[in-house]
């Protein structure tokens, strides 16, 4: 039998009026029915938390969302979600989330809070232009009401553009958010703030959709666009507000939208 007519059942003896056993075994029923329900409902669903994550803002959680993120794109059927929960602040180091996923679509759903290192020695012997990426992944939907907050102030500090007569100063720094390959994908509803650099880059995707995202950034930060485009097709941005350093932008290359 499966759940929904267990509770049937269990509904129909109680509305009897039988005995008191009959009575505890239409409850139990019940609360069986509720657990399946909820099995049902996240069997698709893989918190970083369960996989490692502290979201505690001092220990690195990038492996427990790297596994997390490997446990969804190898899921075959539904649509599998990484799912970073609110009320938790997630410091992560350079990661890259690799496609191709097994399933049409896959969910990231950002409720918490990400950050990024506040030291830009973490990108020693790293890619310097990369913080977050999504690589060669279709159908990816990145959403949710939480916050990827950049803390660029380390790489604003040494930038060249401002210290030029710093020794050691640097040209290059991470973007905040990559979409490279990405197809069929979205970008909805998420809040990113203080890129050490561009905050989103979208290279080489096709039907990308960007959404009610908000960009923000301190006007003396430096090279802090919004959103880079850059030999993609088939795009739509609406409804999105962007306020980083002194000149808000959206930049093109080669791209038809």
């Amino acid at each position: 039998m499966n759940c929904s007519i267990y509770l049937s059942y269990a509904i129909f003896r109680s509305s009897k009026l039988m005995d008191i056993f009959a009575l505890i075994l239409s409850l139990g029923l019940i609360s069986s029915e509720f657990g399946c329900s909820n099995a049902y409902g996240t069997a698709n669903i893989f918190n970083v938390l369960d996989y490692g994550a502290l979201g505690n803002s001092i220990t690195d959680d990038s492996q427990a969302f790297l596994k997390a993120w490997n446990a969804a794109c190898s899921t075959p059927t539904g649509t599998p979600k990484v799912a970073i929960p609110p009320n938790k602040s997630f410091l992560l180091n350079p990661a890259l989330f690799r496609g191709p996923c097994r399933a049409k679509n896959i969910d990231f759903e950002i409720s918490g809070t990400i950050l990024a290192p506040k030291s830009p020695t973490v990108w020693n012997q790293l890619d310097a232009s990369q913080w977050l990426a999504f690589s060669g992944v279709t159908g990816l939907n990145v959403y949710g009401t939480g916050v990827i907050d950049g803390r660029g102030n380390g790489w604003w500090d040494q930038s060249c553009r401002y210290h030029p007569q710093l020794n050691g100063c640097t040209k290059l720094a991470p973007t905040a958010l990559k979409f490279i390959s990405c197809n069929e994908s979205s970008l909805r509803n998420v809040h990113l703030i203080n890129s050490p650099q561009t905050h989103v880059l979208i290279l080489s995707c096709n039907d990308f959709d960007v959404n009610n995202v908000t960009i923000q950034s301190p006007e003396n930060s430096p090279n802090t666009d919004g959103i880079h485009i850059q030999f993609s097709h088939h795009l739509i941005i609406s409804y999105t507000n962007i306020a980083s350093g002194k000149i808000t932008r959206i930049r093109s290359v080669l791209s038809s939208h």
